[in-house]
């Protein structure tokens, strides 16, 4: 989605990978939904289309790695989790490329950065910096069981210079992050988000909490979006969903609209 720019500018590129994010109107029972407000109205005015990730519920990894990297896993039979097995010291990526384009690149996660081996594999795909959960201030808002994504939102503005190279942050959400059955900041939003029938109990439960965080993702990306517009220097930003959520007995009870299922 490219914001408008000012002709002969550089612009500053920004990448949400936002966790476990998708549009639930693909679900039955959702077909009218709109849990995505801004991901619609901004996808109306860029480019914008389905993403195939080689993962369901987990392993965000291996979208990432093939994000940053334009290799594909189906190339590797034996390469499951990229970044825990990668043995090279430098990769070809995305993120070399926008340097020798003259980008300062810059990598945000509000997570451990041992968690799944970013810290290596960040240096390997090229990053100047990596910022991590130790790098947040200590007053950063929580969620649920992780940072809110409203935290994420204030770190890449607070990253963005109004002078110098021009740079390029790859951001990564934590918030939608499962499991679900931990309590949200606003347990009453929760419980009022409408669920399909046949779907009970603690799975219900389950995708009310999800939504209640995918809800907020999107809001983060309307934010970011409006912040971005503000600045002198124009932007570019990509946001994309890494998988499908594992609500495994939720997609099993509805189906979903086009009568694949949630590994396709």
């Amino acid at each position: 989605m490219q914001l408008p720019t000012r002709s002969g500018e550089v612009p500053a590129i920004v990448v949400v990978e936002s966790e476990s994010f998708f549009d639930p109107s693909i679900m039955r029972g959702y077909e009218h939904s709109n849990f995505t407000p801004n991901l619609r109205r901004l996808s109306a005015h860029g480019i914008s289309g389905k993403l195939h990730v080689p993962t369901f519920g987990g392993g965000t990894i291996r979208t990432e790695f093939e994000v940053l990297t334009g290799l594909s896993l189906r190339y590797f039979d034996k390469l499951k989790f990229p970044y825990l097995q990668m043995s090279y010291k430098s990769l070809p990526s995305l993120v070399r490329t926008l340097e020798a384009h003259g980008y300062s690149t810059l990598a945000v996660h509000g997570n451990d950065p041992a968690f799944w081996n970013r810290t290596a594999a960040f240096k390997a795909i090229g990053f100047d910096r990596f910022v991590s959960h130790a790098d947040f201030p200590a007053s950063t808002p929580t969620d649920g069981k992780y940072m809110a994504d409203s935290a994420m939102t204030d770190e890449i503005m607070t990253r963005l210079k109004d002078s110098g190279p021009p740079q390029f942050i790859f951001a990564i959400s934590i918030e939608a992050h499962g499991p679900y059955d931990i309590e949200p900041a606003q347990t009453a939003v929760r419980d009022a988000i409408p669920v399909p029938d046949g779907v009970n109990g603690r799975d219900k439960l389950e995708l009310q909490t999800y939504l209640y965080h995918l809800q907020r993702a999107d809001a983060e990306l309307g934010r970011l979006v409006k912040l971005l517009a503000q600045r002198k220097r124009p932007s570019l930003v990509l946001f994309y969903g890494d998988h499908l959520p594992a609500l495994t007995n939720s997609f099993h009870a509805t189906g979903f609209v086009d009568g694949r299922d949630m590994l396709s």
